[in-house]
Order: C-alpha cells, then sequence, then structure tokens
C-alpha cells in the first residue's frame, strides 16, 4: 500500500510513504530482516497465527511488515512483468528470481513413502514445508515430545491476552508423519504409465482429463509376467515370488478388486538393503545407485559424469549448480564420506527395529540424536552443502522451549540446492528394509575318541530364506497379524533352506579355544 502527497490540484505529486508484508528472503540487508524458506516454515500454507506457536510471536518469524517513508516510486518492493511478479528467494531485488521450483506435482507414482516428500501434510505454516522423510527436530515443540498442549501463556507482558487451546495441538509433523507412513505402506511399482500433456482455454479445462494412460496397470502386470527381463516393474528390483503359481492364477488373483491388499505376499525384492549395515563399502554402493544416470532437466543441463545425483524433483528446472532451481550431486569422495558418516551413525544409534526408526530422530533432549535422525546427522557431518549456505537468521522470535531444537540457523537449509535426507531416501528407500530375510548359518562338528583325540571333523554352510507364507498355511500370507493362528503367532512366517554345502579345508575358519 502507498501513500501519495496530493498538490493543490489534487492531483499526486510523489510517494511518501509505504506499507510493505512479505515473506523474508534469505539474504536482506535491511535490519536483518531474513528467515530461512522452507526449513522451520512451510510456505505454502496460506495463514500464520500467533496461539499455534504457544502465543509468544510478537510476530512471526518468516514474515515482515513494515512502514517507511520513501520519496519515489521505484523504493518500493521491486515487481517484474508489469507488477505481476515480484522477486523472492535470495532477496526481494532484482538480483533474486520471480520463478521458484520449491515443490513438485508428482507424475508417476511413487516407490516408497519418501517418493511424497513434496506432499504437503501439515495444517499450518509452522512445520518444515517437506514434512515426510525429512527428521529435524520441531521449532515449535520440546525435543522431548513430538506434539504439545497449547497452554495459558501470557501475551508477553503485552496485554492480558491469554491462549488455552488444547484442542489445538503443535505437532512435530515430520516425526509422526514417518513414525505411521514409513513401516505401514507398500509400494509395489504396478502403476499405469500415464503421458502429461498441456491445456489452455476457457476455466473448464479444469474439469477435463488431460494426461493420457500409455498402458494401463493391467496389462503391465500381464506384460511382466509374461516376460519379466523384457518387462521390468518400475521398481526393477522387485521379483515375483510365485509359491507354486501360474503366471495366470497371480493375474487372477491379483487384477481382482482385493488384489491391491494381496500383492505384497507376491513381490520380493533383489537386494534389498538392511539399514543396520555398518560396511561402508555397502553404504557406497547404495548411494552410487544413481550415479551417472540420466534424467530430464528443464531449462538446465543434465547432471555431471561421474557424480551421483539426489534431485527433489523428477524433472529439475535448474542444473547442478543451482541453489535455487536445481539439484545437488556428490562426487565420488562425498559419497565416501558420507558413507563413512552414515556407518558412524548406525553404530551410534543402531539397531533400528523399523524404518521409522531409522529415519526419524530420537524423542530426547539428553545428546544430538534428537535434533535429527541418522541420515541427516550423517549428511550434516560429510559438509556436502557448504555451496548452499547463505545468511543466519536469529531464533529469537521462536517458543524458548524450542529454539534449541533449530541446529543450523542458515537461510539457505532445506533449498532445492541444499541435500536432505528425504534428498537421499527418495532414491533409496524402495530397497531399505530394517531385517535381512536371508541369511548365512555355518555349523561345526567333530568325532573324538575315548581318549580325546579328533578323529574327524567339518564344516557345513546353509543358506535360508524367511519366506511369505506362514508355518501354518491355514493363513494367507498377506492375513492380519491378529487374525493368525496361535502357531503363526507364535513362529510366524516359514524358513526354507535354499542351499545346503560341505566347506572344503581351504574355507574352514580357524577354531579358536
Amino acid at each position: 500500500m502507498t501513500y501519495y502527497e496530493l498538490t493543490d490540484t489534487g492531483t499526486a505529486k510523489a510517494p511518501f510513504g509505504i506499507i510493505e508484508t512479505y515473506h523474508r528472503v534469505a539474504s536482506d540487508s535491511a535490519g536483518n530482516r531474513r528467515s530461512d524458506l522452507v526449513y522451520t516454515n512451510n510456505p505454502r500454507q496460506a495463514f500464520v497465527n500467533r496461539y499455534v506457536t504457544n502465543g509468544t510471536f510478537a510476530s512471526a518469524p518468516h514474515y515482515e511488515t513494515v512502514v517507511r517513508s520513501v520519496s519515489k516510486f521505484d523504493q518500493v518492493l521491486e515487481t517484474a512483468n508489469g507488477g505481476r511478479n515480484a522477486f523472492y528467494g535470495e532477496s526481494n531485488t532484482g538480483s533474486a528470481r520471480t520463478n521458484l521450483c520449491f515443490f513438485e506435482i508428482p507424475q508417476v507414482t511413487p516407490l516408497s513413502i519418501a517418493g511424497l516428500q513434496n506432499a504437503d501434510l501439515s495444517w499450518t505454516a509452522f512445520s518444515p514445508a517437506n514434512q515426510i522423510g525429512n527428521s529435524w527436530a520441531s521449532a515449535y515443540v520440546k525435543r522431548n515430545a513430538s506434539a504439545e498442549k497449547i497452554g495459558k501463556v501470557t501475551n508477553g507482558g503485552r496485554g492480558d491476552a491469554r491462549y488455552d487451546r488444547p484442542e489445538f495441538p503443535v505437532y512435530d509433523y515430520s516425526y509422526l508423519l514417518n513414525e505411521a507412513l514409513f513401516d505401514s505402506c507398500y509400494f509395489s511399482g504396478i502403476s499405469s504409465e500415464i503421458v502429461p500433456s498441456r491445456a489452455s482455454g476457457e476455466p473448464g479445462v479444469w474439469d477435463a482429463p488431460v494426461a493420457t494412460v500409455k498402458r494401463g496397470y493391467e496389462q503391465m502386470l500381464k506384460d511382466h509376467l509374461k516376460d519379466p527381463e523384457e518387462n521390468p516393474l518400475r521398481n526393477s528390483r522387485m521379483r515375483f515370488f510365485t509359491n507354486g503359481r501360474s503366471a495366470s492364477e497371480l493375474e487372477t488373483e491379483l487384477l481382482a478388486p482385493e488384489g491391491c491388499v494381496k500383492i505384497g505376499a507376491s513381490l520380493q525384492v533383489d537386494g534389498a538393503f538392511n539399514v543396520n549395515s555398518t560396511s561402508e563399502k555397502a553404504w557406497i554402493a547404495l548411494f552410487s545407485g544413481l550415479r551417472d544416470r540420466d534424467f530430464k532437466v528443464i531449462d538446465g543441463t543434465p547432471p555431471v559424469k561421474g557424480k551421483t545425483a539426489f534431485p527433489r524433483f523428477r524433472m529439475p528446472v535448474g542444473s547442478d549448480s543451482d541453489n535455487w532451481m536445481g539439484f545437488r550431486s556428490l562426487s565420488d569422495s562425498e559419497i565416501e564420506t558420507l558413507a563413512r558418516n552414515t556407518v558412524r551413525q548406525v553404530k551410534l544409534r543402531g539397531p533400528f527395529l523399523s524404518l521409522a526408526e531409522f529415519v526419524n530422530r530420537r524423542v530426547d533432549t539428553t545428546d544430538d540424536m534428537g535434533l535429527k535422525g541418522a541420515l541427516q546427522a550423517a549428511i550434516d557431518e560429510s559438509g556436502v552443502n557448504s555451496s548452499a549456505m547463505y545468511d543466519t537468521f536469529s531464533t529469537s522470535a521462536y517458543p524458548g522451549s524450542s529454539q534449541k531444537n533449530i541446529d543450523i540457523p542458515n537461510t539457505g537449509v532445506g533449498i532445492p540446492g541444499y541435500l536432505t535426507q528425504a534428498d537421499v531416501l527418495q532414491s533409496i528407500a524402495p530397497v531399505l528394509t530394517p531385517r535381512s530375510d536371508t541369511f548365512t548359518i555355518r555349523g561345526y562338528g567333530e568325532a573324538r575318541d575315548s581318549g580325546g583325540r579328533l578323529i574327524a571333523n567339518v564344516w557345513c554352510e546353509a543358506v535360508i530364506q524367511r519366506m511369505p507364507a506362514f508355518v501354518d498355511h491355514t493363513d494367507p500370507a498377506y492375513a492380519k497379524i491378529s487374525s493368525l493362528t496361535p502357531v503363526n503367532q507364535t513362529f510366524g512366517r516359514r524358513f526354507e533352506i535354499i542351499s545346503f554345502r560341505y566347506l572344503s579345508r581351504d574355507e574352514e575358519p580357524a577354531l579358536t579355544s
């Protein structure tokens, strides 16, 4: 809003004052008015209020309202395209961008819960912009809690306003969403191939379908069962477990309306990765899975050869070096450092009994494990985000009980060029597991005479695998645990011997007394 000084004739002469309300930016030297954009703030939410943060904000930490004097029109907030676009990101001036890509509308179905990191499941601005897959402690909830009731709080000594709204608690959205979803949802990769297109014209265009189905999920399933090598699933690590059933029998069962709740019992992951692994080489191999992989980049350059990219979007709008529109790529040495720090975190925090436990922080204040999850801690320790750092921001406007949860008060945290835990999980989560289902067991036997002298000895080795079927075949593999027979509730799923052999003498491990 701009105020004008008027001449005697009533015509506008010059502006003399302005009221500006805007979202703070990453670098703003005007009175240190800067904030993070997506780290402790969800800019997609349309409202901000004080009671959802215990009533302690004199003003929200991400928004600015300024009343100031001006003498020229070019002293107001800069705009472009005839005032239709403002500048955002690094600053509110012409040195910033008029278009930024922070979120993605998916064009294909996800392969894991981590693929939903761009979904906005927060009802308030007071959460990270990408909740699923990230693990930062909430800037609005005590570190030893995942939610907090809004109690009575005096309005900072300014008046008698008090806040008592227990029906509106403040949540640690990332923690609760990860806990609820990571071990409860299954993505088979069997989904229709969609071809997006464009349309323009009257408003009614929104009511008509635009994307077309290139190949339906029914045909995809049939093609895969007919020739798995020629027609892999979108998650190419998935393998069908037939358990003696023919392809036609599987088709009939899985294409039925209830097939979606049964398909998990018929698919196995070839080479699932146990998050409790303490092998640096294994983590390097996992993180490097997308090395030299090509993907479409809009208005940018493809990833550099010899590096591993972790794009937040399926089709980034910028290049590797573009913090505001691009993506992050890691060199081989950075991958090695990340793997080494991940192993350190696994040893420090493990064993993890679920994927959610691996993804999430500890709800604790005794140490730094309550600040972030294992993978985010490893990323931060590796120093791979130094090029995405901008300016520090003040934490004084946040609730006093949770200010220390903001581990890195830098305005660059979470922007597209800043590698987050959710970015990495989006690439690797489809093959992660908190336990192993295939084991190698070695046994030793010997015979001695009456004098205790060794007559013969032998080593054997068996590879066993946990299968989807239960010990008691009365229950189908997809049955709910609560409905199982007593035998299956006690012994669970069957183990099968995949191979058995005797070790040769040069393979036998040394015996210790």
